[in-house]
C-alpha cells in the first residue's frame, strides 16, 4: 500500500497508469496451516478490486494477478522462507502440522508454475 500510496499522485497527475499486484489462488481456496497467507491474499485481493473502483475514472488500471504454486525455493527448509515447526504444542493440531509438512514437502521441487513464463506475461498484460 505504501508503494501504491507514492505512485498514484504521479498517475492521477498524468490521468494514466498501471499498478499490478502479486497475489494467489490461495486467495480462493483455503489450506490448513495457510490462515496468515491466504487470509492475507484474500485481503490484497479485495483491496485491489475497490482501488480499482476508486481509480478507474482516472485512467488508472488496477491488475490482481492470482497465480497457483511455482518453481522457487520458497517452500525448501534449507533455502526458503518459509518456517514450518515439527511440532506444535498444541496436540490437537498434531494431525494439521504433519499434513502441512507433507503437502510442502511433496511440491517442493515439483511446483507446475514457471516463474519466467509467469514474469513475462504479466509485463505483457
Amino acid at each position: 500500500m505504501n508503494v501504491t500510496r507514492a505512485v498514484l499522485p504521479h498517475f492521477r497527475q498524468k490521468r494514466a497508469g498501471n499498478i499490478v499486484f502479486n497475489s494467489s489462488y490461495l486467495a480462493w481456496a483455503a489450506m490448513p496451516g495457510g490462515t496468515p497467507y491466504c487470509g492475507g491474499k484474500a485481503a490484497l485481493s479485495t483491496m485491489v478490486s475497490c482501488l480499482q473502483m476508486e481509480v478507474a475514472h482516472l485512467g488508472i488500471q488496477c491488475l490482481c494477478v492470482e497465480p497457483g504454486y511455482f518453481r522457487t525455493p520458497v517452500l525448501s527448509p534449507a533455502r526458503g522462507n518459509v518456517k514450518v515447526t515439527s511440532t506444535s504444542k498444541f496436540e490437537d493440531y498434531a494431525g494439521v502440522v504433519a499434513a502441512v509438512q507433507g503437502r510442502r514437502a511433496s511440491l517442493d521441487g515439483n511446483q507446475p508454475g514457471d516463474p519466467k513464463k509467469t514474469v513475462e506475461l504479466m509485463i505483457d498484460l
